[in-house]
Formats: structure tokens, C-alpha cells, sequence
């Protein structure tokens, strides 16, 4: 074994178990260590992400060690989510099926079903999903936390990709809410002849794992006619995938 990995994993174990955090001197103690080797392992585990320093110099888990979850979680059952895509496609095949998840500041489309009788999967490698254009970014505006979103308008700023459409980021805003409450998100940027409708993926803690996207490129008034059975079907497909169906 490699001694400092151990003691490494040691102190993020007493770390998660400490309701409020743990102070320096505590990890010390309770591994029988000297403090200035508890302070080196513990400032390396501060800078890869897997532990945080706050108030009172107590040490509590990082933001790492919740990107690790969620990375696990969302490759848990991959093959299942693909498989829920490909039967709400095969149900509508005159539409194409986008899944986009976030990555840092970017919103990426991971899994791509094209319109089509029999249409492949595919995954993109860097299909970049507008923020402020497309009904997927409505809802990771409405749903994703704020210090997140913070990420998203630090690389993609409002003033130069999303007041062109919108006008102003309070109308955008107020467009994202009401993508909210509905539970669904239509975009008035889309073309007039293009129906699209967002749908949020959550997991199983309630949080947003990414928006499926269906998108009928022809034929937009003969869809809107069926357009409550189109939504039933997709909320049925996000909630399959949430609960691992």
C-alpha cells in the first residue's frame, strides 16, 4: 500500500464523518500523525478539489468528491438512458432526439438520435448547445444553482449571444421561469416552422442531470395538434430514465 494514499483516504473519511467540519489539530490526533504531514496531505487534497477550507479553519468535503458522484451517476445506467431515447424516437420518427448535459460553462449535446425510420445513435464530441437559443439552455438556466450559472455567463455573456433574441436578460429570465413551472421549455427563437420541446432529466436527489430535446423539423402544425401526447411521452422517457426503468 501506498502509505499517503492511505493516509490521504483517512483524512477525507474523519473529514465527511464530522458533521461541521474538522479542525487541523483533530485530524492530527485522531491519526496519530504530526500536524505539518496532516497539513501537507490535507493542502493537496484542498487544491485537487476533494476538500474545502471554511470558516473556524475547519476542513469539510470538497466540491471534487460531488463531480466524482455525479460523473459515476450519470454514467450509471448509460445504456438504459440511451435505450429510452431511441424508443421515444422510434415513436416519433419524423423528429430528431438531442440529450445535453453541462460541461464547466458549456452545454453539450451528448447523445444525438437523427429524424428517420431506424435512425442511429450518435455521440457528438463537441456539439455545443446554445445557452440563450435553444430550449435546453431555458431550462438549465431555470433549474441549475446560480454559482453554476455564474460559469455559464462568465464564457457565454449575455450582451453578445443572447440580447440579439431576447432583449434583455430579465425577459430571458422570465421566459426560463415560466419553462419552470410548466415543466417544459418552447423557445420563441426557433424558426416558425420548427417545433421544439425541452424536458428536464432530474436525478434521483431532484437535481438537473441534463434536458432531452425533440425537435420536428416539417409538419409543425400537424404536431401541435397532438402536442399534450408528445409532452406525456417525453415526461414519461425523462422519468424512466430518473428511476432507472
Amino acid at each position: 500500500m501506498i502509505q499517503a494514499l492511505t493516509r490521504a483516504f483517512e483524512i477525507m473519511r474523519l473529514t465527511a464523518a464530522s458533521a461541521n467540519g474538522i479542525r487541523l489539530y483533530e485530524l492530527a490526533d485522531r491519526m496519530n500523525l504530526k500536524r505539518t504531514t496532516v497539513f501537507n496531505l490535507a493542502a493537496t487534497l484542498v487544491s485537487e478539489g476533494m476538500l474545502e477550507k471554511r470558516g473556524g479553519a475547519r476542513y469539510v468535503l470538497g466540491p471534487g468528491v460531488r463531480e466524482m458522484y455525479l460523473c459515476q451517476e450519470r454514467n450509471t445506467g448509460k445504456e438504459a438512458l440511451v435505450e429510452q431515447l431511441l424508443e421515444l424516437q422510434r415513436k416519433y420518427p419524423a423528429a430528431s432526439v438531442c440529450y445535453t448535459e453541462r460541461s464547466g460553462g458549456d452545454f453539450l449535446g451528448k447523445i444525438y438520435v437523427p429524424d428517420g425510420i431506424d435512425s442511429k445513435v450518435q455521440y457528438p464530441e463537441n456539439m455545443e448547445i446554445d445557452p440563450f437559443w435553444s430550449v435546453a439552455g431555458l431550462l438549465f438556466f431555470a433549474l441549475l444553482p446560480d454559482e453554476t450559472l455564474r460559469k455559464v455567463l462568465h464564457k457565454h455573456p449575455f450582451e453578445f449571444k443572447g440580447i440579439e433574441v431576447w432583449k434583455s436578460y430579465d425577459n430571458f429570465i422570465a421566459v426560463a421561469r415560466k419553462a419552470e413551472a410548466d415543466g417544459f421549455s418552447e423557445s420563441p427563437a426557433s424558426p416558425p416552422e420548427i417545433l421544439k420541446f425541452g424536458v428536464p432529466v432530474m436525478t434521483g436527489r431532484n437535481s438537473l442531470r441534463g434536458v432531452i430535446t425533440l425537435t420536428f423539423g416539417k409538419n409543425k402544425s400537424k404536431w401541435n395538434r397532438i402536442r399534450e401526447f408528445v409532452l406525456d411521452d417525453i415526461f414519461a422517457t425523462a422519468e424512466k430514465i430518473k428511476t432507472g426503468v
